[in-house]
């Protein structure tokens, strides 16, 4: 019989670090060794810096649908994790449909609660945040990892009498922490005050918010970008379209005005997105039965969102059947939302539209994320 040849560790580790997460939870009953290696938090880091910078065959995308009926206290929503093929030859053959594989997201078995009474949340590096479907401070938050199921209720906000906000969930990465943040508006005392959760500590802070003349409206139009959250809102000191950001790390909230040509759409969707290690912002206008939009560019923002500018990149049409842009999933490949409810991809180079057969179901409609699949642990981390 043939021995089996030794491989060396640290050889053995570079080859688990690039197998995908629902492989190496399986593969953690291999021997004690292999699940001390997986379980270890360092190995969970590395995992995710590779899966960040070396993107394997399919971009995996976190798509919610929401249902246009009434189910219990709100609207039936159904998540899934969807990978659609990055393979160019895929992309530009004569199929008018998109390749793509599906996966979906039980969360009334992991969380104990109905998908139905659960927000659409956020998520950063595999890991989700949700929020109960109740609009005061002691609604539940959870985190969870569908890659190793792992799960997390964040305890109770001790705040009372409070219009909840924005709410976001992030990565500090100066302190190796994750946090959520959600913000308060008091009638008692017109004002804000926000509250920050740390994983780490598994506590609640109360920071300062310093900003004013915002008003909360939709906590849909957001992004998280390289540890600072993003929220489209409307300012009331000027009549402004404004973008709230929040810096994970230095936990400050500031103001971004956004380019004149775009203040002057207040009409239509609002749609926040990254394309290329840029933040984006889509100026869509509607004319004869068609839409176009620009697409600006954040830039020269060091440190933070100081001294930051707008660029305007490229103009996308007039394209004929499309309600509104949804979010890149690749450098070339816009997804949209059509006007008989489906999801297309749109090639910015050949503007070939290719279709999804997931309906949306309008005017509901549904939301889509980039989504990276993770080891991240939402247990208590030391």
């Amino acid at each position: 019989m043939r021995r089996l040849c030794y491989l060396p560790d640290e050889v053995v580790e570079e080859i688990l670090l690039r197998l995908p997460p629902k492989s190496l939870m399986r593969f953690k009953c291999v021997c004690k060794s292999w699940n001390a290696l997986i379980s270890d938090p360092s190995f969970a880091d590395k995992h995710l810096h590779i899966s960040n910078n070396h993107r394997s065959s399919s971009t995996p995308l976190l798509l919610t649908l929401k249902r246009n009926r009434n189910y219990g206290n709100g609207y039936l929503q159904q998540r899934y994790l969807v990978s659609f093929s990055s393979d160019d030859d895929d992309v530009k053959d004569d199929t008018d449909h998109l390749p793509f594989g599906i996966e979906y997201l039980d969360l009334s078995v992991i969380l104990g609660v109905d998908n139905a009474n659960v927000l659409r949340g956020s998520h950063c590096n595999g890991v989700l945040s949700l929020s109960e479907l109740l609009n005061s401070s002691d609604k539940r938050v959870f985190l969870y990892n569908p890659s190793t199921r792992e799960f997390r209720v964040l305890p109770t906000c001790a705040i009372n009498a409070f219009f909840i906000g924005v709410e976001g969930f992030g990565y500090d990465s100066k302190a190796n922490d994750y946090k959520f943040v959600r913000m308060f508006h008091s009638a008692e005392i017109n004002d804000y005050i926000a509250m920050v959760y740390s994983m780490g500590s598994d506590s609640w802070r109360q920071i300062k918010v310093g900003v004013e003349g915002l008003v909360y409206v939709s906590n849909n139009v957001r992004v998280l970008y390289r540890g600072v959250y993003y929220w489209w809102v409307p300012n009331l000191s000027d009549s402004s379209q404004v973008l709230l950001s929040f810096d994970m790390s230095s936990e400050e909230f500031d103001i971004i005005r956004l380019p004149d040509s775009v203040q002057k759409q207040l009409i239509g969707p609002k749609i926040l997105s990254v394309w290329n290690e840029s933040l984006l912002i889509f100026s869509v206008t509607s004319k004869m039965g068609s839409i176009s939009f620009d697409i600006w560019a954040m830039t020269d923002c060091p440190g933070g969102v100081k001294g930051l500018s707008w660029t305007k990149l490229l103009t996308v049409g007039p394209l004929v059947g499309i309600s509104f842009p949804m979010a890149f999933w690749k450098n070339d490949e816009l997804l949209m939302h059509t006007e008989d409810g489906r999801i297309a991809s749109y090639n910015l180079g050949s503007q070939k539209l290719r279709k999804f057969p997931f309906r949306a179901v309008l005017p509901i409609g549904c939301f889509v994320d980039l989504f990276v699949k993770s080891l991240v642990s939402v247990k208590r981390r030391n």
